[in-house]
């Protein structure tokens, strides 16, 4: 189904007509023809959108509504008599006003707009509990500046009315070149759109507009508005459907303009808030808590990602792996103790960054071991490169804190160099093989490198101590 929808509607012949058409759509339909039968559904379960005619929508039921969706994101969509103020429906408490008849692609398009937002909110509620289970999601306590909507018009007229509809709203403005190259702008990212559907060629730039603003990274989340200057049609549906999160039927008066930027900066700001504890979540269990490298499970994914793209890039065709084992760590937990042992941890980890790009993959795959990863290097460029950390190793030294004995900490890496295409991209024997050559470095006395070609399945006579 496309989604539950709840009629509420005295008039049987418009009620009828509504669960025809949305059922024929695949909605999960019900109707009902009073406010007490009303509650009493609701009590039952949430729909994904309520449509009530205004004749239902006493102050009582208002409340009674308000009490008994909380929490669970019912849409409430009023049903207006021909005429009627939409700006005062929004201000009682409604989330959208359509003048009725209703129907049509201008209201399925609503509906999958207001659905969607719909079952957004509660995935990311779903989501904010489970990283709350885990330990992960906290109240935010940062300052957050003042919202700002951004008024993307040529239009100096229209602009200008659109700054006085907004009050007290800050606001800024683009072209539509502009707002295309958001990222590149100095100051503050906004925190919604508002464009404008205007006539034939006006309208048929915005939907365009429109469909790069929600194709482009910078702009994907931020909330539009679509403002019409003609009746809803067949522009006003496909812009709701290319992702305009509300539209603002024509006649626009500046109340309504006011009250639905501000429901969309308002929902921007709930949709942050709880995605924010979600995606800090995400990044703790990519992360080693310890050093601040990624740990094992990200870097398995990582370093296979890294290898099939470039087996596809014709201009990257080396992936090298290198595994890092720290020499004798035991001995530096045995006498010093963990603590100073953890310190060793984070110093080699601070060391390796430092050592590297900044696209070269650098994990702690396991207590002492660590995973790197680089793109485009030879073999003699990946054994110099290997021998370079090994030497940025070599000066520290792990001790109590107290006495001043200390033991040299060194670091043995095994390398394995493969010639990647789209044939033979295997990262996981490029593990294996980077794996072998470290053992190899480890017989060789330690503080070594060795290196493995992939392609000959052979450690190829490299190795050796790192100095020679």
């Amino acid at each position: 189904m496309a989604g539950r929808v709840l009629i509420a509607e005295r008039d049987a012949t418009h009620r009828t007509a509504l669960q025809s058409e949305l059922s024929a759509a695949c909605y999960d339909v019900s109707t009902v023809a009073d406010p007490e039968a009303l509650l009493e559904f609701l009590d039952s379960g949430a729909p994904d959108v309520l449509m009530i005619g205004v004749e239902m929508l006493s102050d009582e039921v208002l409340e009674d509504l308000r009490r008994s969706r909380d929490g669970q994101d019912t849409t409430i969509v009023g049903l207006l008599q021909t005429g009627q103020d939409r700006a005062g429906a929004l201000m009682s408490g409604l989330d959208e006003a359509l003048a009725r008849p209703v129907g049509g692609a201008f209201l399925q398009a609503r509906l999958r707009s207001l659905i969607r937002s719909t079952h957004q909110m509660r995935e990311l509620r779903r989501n904010q509990i489970t990283a709350s289970d885990y330990g992960f999601a906290e109240a935010s306590t940062l300052w957050r500046p003042a919202p700002i909507a951004a008024l993307v018009s040529q239009d100096a007229a229209q602009i200008a009315a659109w700054k006085t509809g907004l009050g007290n709203v800050a606001s800024c403005i683009f072209s539509p070149k502009e707002i295309l190259t958001l990222e590149e702008q100095s100051g503050p990212a906004p925190d919604s759109i508002v464009i404008e559907l205007g006539g034939d060629t006006a309208r048929s730039a915005g939907l365009t507009l429109l469909a790069e603003l929600r194709n482009r990274q910078a702009t994907r989340r931020i909330p539009i508005l679509a403002v019409l200057t003609g009746p809803p049609g067949d522009g006003a549906a496909m812009a709701l459907d290319l992702g305009a999160d509300d539209v603002l039927p024509a006649p626009a008066d500046a109340d309504e303009l006011r009250l639905r930027v501000d429901r969309l900066l308002t929902r921007k700001e709930e949709l942050d808030a709880l995605r924010s504890p979600v995606e800090e979540s995400l990044r703790l269990a990519a992360i080693d808590p310890l050093t601040g490298l990624f740990n094992r499970r990200y870097a398995m994914n990582a370093m296979r990602g890294m290898v099939h793209s470039a087996s596809a890039n014709p201009t990257s065709e080396t992936v090298t792996v290198m595994i890092a084992d720290l020499d004798q760590y035991k001995l530096v937990n045995d006498r010093f103790g963990h603590d100073a042992g953890d310190a060793v941890l984070v110093e080699v980890a601070r060391r390796l960054r430092d050592g590297l790009r900044p696209d070269d993959l650098l994990a702690r795959i396991g207590g002492d071991e660590f995973l790197i990863v680089m793109h485009g290097l030879s073999a003699s460029e990946s054994h110099s490169a290997a021998e370079r950390l090994c030497r940025r190793i070599r000066g520290l030294k792990a001790t109590d804190g107290g006495t001043g004995i200390g033991q040299s900490v060194t670091v043995s890496i095994g390398v394995a160099l493969g010639h990647i295409t789209a044939d033979s991209s295997n990262p996981d024997a490029l593990r294996a093989a980077a794996d072998a050559a470290l053992y190899a470095a480890k017989a060789a006395g330690r503080d070594s490198v060795c290196v493995a070609r992939i392609d000959a399945s052979v450690v190829d006579g490299m190795g050796g101590k790192s100095a020679a």
